[in-house]
């Protein structure tokens, strides 16, 4: 599967946003890449009409390019609408901000079910569900807290993977900032559906030329990946640290909110 387009979309587009919620996720998206990222973005709304002077369209299959990735910013039943979407159109790429996935149990477990199939059958990058997504200076920045709340780190050679989207921005974020020390990719994976710490070992530390140290936030292995996980990281050329949690009892509590 490319993850490419995935962290290095020269265009992407947003579903999912509110033109009357300053806060509603995909808004945040739209306007933090419109005005302080690199790729062209462009929004989705069922009237079209405009937000802050960027024209929105009203369908996906309205849009002047084929967007090398999706956001997907709605509820989990009109999630796998939209991912159907990408194999009609040929998006080879999403985020899957919202949850209601595997980590509610029972129709959502079956609902991830249904998404995990119709991306492996299509090769399509999901990430996510239940994530923030991805943050790579200075080209995409899908994480929907204004800046305001979290402030990003610099560009560099980290890339920072994480199972949780607040150990990400929460501790990563803040300890790198303060250091300095910049990142070339940083992903929240969430359920981890689709893509998962295995792809991302392996592209980070073979194909991606900005990243040269790669750091793991992780609550466990995805079944059956643990062994090729270890062999990928004793191979790899790049520093590879991986940071477990849900250890304790608070801990495990606490992964079992956002992490199937």
């Amino acid at each position: 599967m490319d993850l490419e387009k995935l962290f290095k979309p020269k265009s992407m587009a947003v579903v999912g946003i509110s033109k009357k919620n300053p806060l509603s996720p995909g808004r945040i998206v739209l306007l933090k890449n419109e005005f302080e990222m690199n790729v062209k973005v462009y929004g989705i709304y069922p009237t079209g009409g405009d937000l802050e002077g960027i024209q929105l369209y009203e369908k996906l299959d309205k849009l002047p390019e084929i967007p090398d990735l999706l956001v997907i910013a709605v509820g989990p039943d009109d999630t796998l609408g939209y991912v159907q979407d990408c194999v009609d159109l040929n998006i080879p790429s999403c985020v899957i901000i919202g949850g209601g996935f595997a980590e509610i149990g029972g129709k959502g477990k079956k609902r991830q079910q249904q998404l995990e199939k119709l991306a492996f059958d299509n090769d399509i990058a999901v990430l996510g569900p239940n994530c923030l997504g991805v943050y790579a200076p200075p080209t995409v920045d899908t994480i929907f807290l204004p800046t305001e709340r979290i402030t990003r780190p610099p560009k560099g050679s980290v890339a920072l993977i994480s199972q949780s989207g607040g150990v990400l921005v929460d501790q990563f974020f803040v300890k790198f900032k303060e250091r300095n020390i910049g990142v070339s990719t940083a992903v929240s994976i969430g359920n981890r559906a689709v893509v998962d710490e295995v792809m991302l070992l392996e592209y980070f530390s073979k194909i991606d030329q900005e990243t040269s140290n790669i750091a793991f936030y992780l609550e466990g292995f995805k079944e059956g990946n643990a062994r090729k996980f270890l062999q990928l990281a004793r191979e790899s050329e790049d520093t590879v640290v991986t940071f477990f949690g849900g250890k304790t009892r608070e801990g495990k509590v606490a992964t079992q909110s956002h992490t199937a």
